[in-house]
């Protein structure tokens, strides 16, 4: 089954611990700025997924900062889904540059505790797994669109993700494994890192492997 739509996520904020996101939004939702460094949240769309494609781009419009943007899928809660999350820089706090694939699976929910293993490029036991993540440690650079491919066909456990600049290929998961979630809401996330815009978010309902 194969079913394209363009997503306009509504506006209802998770957010990981208690601070209030600064979004706007254009083209009825379907362009998001987060406009303001804040803690970690998560803006999510009205519709639960199983199979799905999930694209979109991202651009951070500032110099300032160096911390997380990504998306998020197969949301069932604030303490459990799937994260995207990308680092520019490393610091001297756990945070690593490059591209990573977690599972969130947090006994606490929203706290300075989830806050923290989000941070955290490793695992954190009773919040956070990694399941893959960049070799390369590439960082984001400072306005550049990117554009992720995002796969997931839960039934067989299947996640791949693909980053692009332009038509170059930068960043593939290859095949990750995971039967952990089987699905759920899709949205977008940052942590500490302002003056992101996303656009282009589409979805395809599609059971089929690459």
């Amino acid at each position: 089954m194969e079913e394209e739509s363009h997503v306009h996520p509504c506006n209802q904020h998770a957010r990981m611990i208690e601070d209030q996101l600064s979004m706007s939004f254009l083209q009825q939702g379907a362009e998001i700025t987060q406009n303001e460094n804040s803690d970690p949240g998560i803006l999510l769309g009205r519709t639960n997924f199983n199979s799905v494609d999930y694209r979109g781009t991202f651009f951070v419009n500032t110099h300032v900062d160096d911390d997380f943007v990504g998306f998020v899928f197969s949301y069932q809660s604030n303490s459990l889904f799937y994260l995207v999350s990308w680092k520019q820089a490393g610091d001297g706090s756990g945070g690593e540059p490059g591209v990573q694939l977690k599972l969130v699976n947090s006994t606490t929910g929203p706290s300075q505790d989830l806050a923290l293993a989000l941070w955290n490029a490793a695992n954190v036991g009773g919040q956070t797994k990694l399941l893959w993540e960049d070799a390369n440690k590439i960082g984001w650079n400072d306005k550049i669109a990117y554009r992720w491919e995002l796969k997931h066909l839960p039934s067989i456990g299947f996640i791949r993700l693909k980053l692009y600049t332009g038509s170059q290929l930068i960043v593939d998961s290859g095949n990750v494994q995971d039967f952990s979630l089987r699905g759920g809401r899709l949205g977008v996330y940052c942590y500490s890192q302002q003056d992101v815009i996303w656009s282009d978010l589409v979805t395809k309902c599609d059971d089929t492997l690459p």
